[in-house]
């Protein structure tokens, strides 16, 4: 089942360049710029578990991943219910190229627990570093909609988490790249290396 799991987040991935790349060549007659505006390349996949350390452990079996960092958070949202602080356990390794976060829901608050009982484990997200959410939030079409707002004056760290559309149960999230996004993200490739 992970190896199942790790070619789809290495087919989510590439999907995500071509896509990137088929829009830049309908928009322009010219071969495109891959640093031309948009989302830029997939910063992370996330992967939803019941069991984060089981997830890591089976992942890093597979070949070309290497070492693990984990964290247990409370994190806070604008969620469609309130603002609310969960619980996480999360994971970070590499799986190839493909930095993979893996997160278990801690307790019952969390949208990423009732995803887990809804939708089960499995790719929950595709993660993109920008350098503002509102302004990347400006270029997403009408049926684009936040889920959970995670970029609110108490986070530090802000992050986002938006619909792909009505049918696709895999999100979006965008995080706001920072001095406290760079060190996070600096703390995990310490660990972990990069790649």
């Amino acid at each position: 089942m992970v190896v199942a799991y790790g070619a789809r987040i290495a087919g989510l991935a590439l999907n995500a360049q071509l896509f990137q790349r088929e829009n830049a060549m309908a928009d322009s007659p010219e071969v495109p710029d891959i640093q031309q505006p948009g989302l830029g390349p997939v910063h992370h996949v996330g992967v939803i578990s019941p069991d984060r350390d089981q997830t890591i452990a089976q992942y890093r079996a597979l070949p070309g991943s290497g070492g693990a960092y984990t964290v247990d958070t409370p994190v806070t949202a604008q969620l469609a219910t309130g603002l609310t602080t969960f619980d996480m356990k999360l994971g970070f390794l590499w799986l190839g190229d493909c930095l993979l976060e893996v997160l278990e829901p801690a307790d019952a608050l969390s949208p990423h627990a009732a995803y887990l009982r809804e939708c089960g484990g499995g790719i929950h997200h595709v993660a993109f570093m920008v350098p503002s959410i509102a302004r990347a939030r400006t270029t997403f079409t009408d049926d684009i909609a936040l889920l959970a707002d995670g970029n609110i004056e108490q986070n530090p760290l802000k992050w986002a988490y938006f619909e792909s559309g009505p049918s696709n149960k895999v999100l979006i999230e965008l995080v706001e790249q920072s001095d406290v996004a760079d060190a996070f993200f600096g703390d995990i490739y310490d660990t972990i290396g990069r790649r």
